[in-house]
């Protein structure tokens, strides 16, 4: 088994998000997995879900 994938940028990202909530029709909810690097970091990655910040 190798090791961890990496992006050819990813030195470069200082945020990570790693999958995010979702309800179902069922009402339940459920957790999925995904990846997305930011090089904002925090900022950028709250900015990314519509988040104002000073």
């Amino acid at each position: 088994m190798s090791g961890p994938r990496r992006n050819a940028n990813s030195e470069d990202e200082t945020a990570l998000g790693l999958g995010s909530f979702r309800r179902r029709a069922t009402g339940d909810w459920e957790f999925v997995t995904g990846g997305r690097g930011f090089r904002g970091g925090l900022e950028e990655l709250v900015r990314d879900y519509g988040i104002e910040v000073e």
